[in-house]
């Protein structure tokens, strides 16, 4: 309470972020073990770290106007993404299954180009490469 108005306690706030972010990846993964999953083939996206977002976000105050998106990129369907940060995490994957039939009839690619911001130094990690360093911490470092 009366540190965080006095402008103290991101400490605080800081680790209480960090908890919550992995309890809910932890329930996740667990959700995801416990039941079959079902991830799309045909569905492409990024998934960013909030947490990298907020670093950087000062960098933007400074760019010329005009339109930058900005975030982790990814190569890869969710589908694989999601069997690929399973099994560098040494999880198994054996209830994961390809979705072929969401997005068919119109994939979806909502991956962003960040070339923009990148011409101004600001850069992110890859999708896969981010959340397997995220997984790894809350999993204590498989």
């Amino acid at each position: 309470g009366d540190a965080l108005q006095e402008g103290g306690g991101s400490e605080e706030v800081n680790l209480l972020g960090e908890l919550l972010l992995q309890l809910v990846l932890l329930v996740h993964i667990q959700i995801g073990l416990l039941n079959s999953v079902q991830n799309p083939v045909c569905d492409f996206r990024g998934i960013t770290d909030v947490r990298l977002v907020a670093e950087k976000l000062e960098q933007t105050f400074s760019l010329p106007g005009g339109v930058y998106n900005f975030g982790s990129g990814n190569n890869f369907n969710m589908c694989e993404t999601v069997f690929r940060l399973l099994q560098s995490c040494g999880i198994s994957t054996d209830r994961l299954t390809a979705n072929q039939e969401a997005f068919k009839e119109h994939p979806r690619d909502i991956r962003i180009r960040t070339e923009k911001a990148e011409q101004y130094g600001i850069f992110f990690p890859d999708t896969l490469v981010r959340l397997t360093e995220v997984l790894r911490e809350v999993l204590g470092g498989r």
